[in-house]
């Protein structure tokens, strides 16, 4: 599980059912967007520049421009590359780990990915 990421006075995490936000320092938290069935449950989130970016067990990679209350599909998982599990970045790139190939790099905010070499 990610850790807390805070942005613009909340803090924002993945919780079983979805990703929750507090607008006090989480003393209270409120569900932003759920799981679902089709997209599948979330599995890593993080913030990189002004979007969000979230792996869906199901699906592959999310992104949201709205601070996660809703999300579009960016990347499906790489066939040759295997699921996304894990999302960083070193700042001005996206980096995935993956179930076949370690680390992948994207330089356009996963639209498309490669092998880290």
């Amino acid at each position: 599980m990610p850790q807390l990421i805070e942005y613009n006075g909340e803090l924002l995490r993945i919780v079983p059912k979805g990703i929750e936000y507090s607008t006090n320092q989480g003393l209270t938290w409120h569900i932003r967007c759920y799981s679902n069935s089709i997209d599948g449950d979330f599995i890593d989130l993080l913030q990189f520049g002004n979007e969000f970016f979230a792996i869906m067990s199901k699906r592959g990679l999310f992104a949201s421009s709205n601070s996660g209350k809703t999300w579009s599909q960016r990347a499906h998982s790489i066939p040759q590359y295997g699921e996304f599990l894990t999302l960083s970045s070193d700042g001005s790139n996206l980096i995935a780990t993956t179930s076949k190939a370690g680390l992948c790099v994207s330089r356009d905010a996963g639209r498309s990915w490669r092998r880290r070499q």
